[in-house]
């Protein structure tokens, strides 16, 4: 699989986490499966220091949500955010932004059995 990030003149040691706040699925590392997404990805969201980096990985997990080519995976993480607007729009004048929804899974250790 393949790891994305901006080029920082360094070279990655080890995996790194994406803590950004409005990360699709919150705090976790990001791969792509085909190299050609991976560049498409860099090109699209890392590129603003002028370069970026692809970093090569063999993941030995079965446990990893693929919300991009699987269906299934995808729906099961649009049911559980379906699940949690509800949660939030029982708070009336709460509008949750993606931050506040990844909050809301890592309290509630949504992802546990996911690598």
């Amino acid at each position: 699989m393949f790891h994305t990030q901006e080029n920082r003149n360094t070279t990655l040691a080890g995996s790194k986490p994406c803590d950004k706040q409005d990360a699709w699925l919150g705090y976790g590392y990001y791969f792509w499966e085909v190299f050609k997404d991976a560049r498409k990805r860099n090109v699209d969201y890392k590129n603003a220091t002028g370069s970026y980096q692809i970093f090569n990985a063999t993941i030995t997990s079965e446990n990893i949500l693929d919300t991009f080519f699987n269906i299934s995976h995808y729906k099961f993480w649009l049911e559980t955010i379906e699940l949690v607007a509800v949660e939030f729009e029982s708070k009336p004048g709460i509008k949750p932004s993606i931050k506040d929804i990844n909050e809301y899974f890592k309290g509630k250790r949504t992802w546990a059995d996911i690598d």
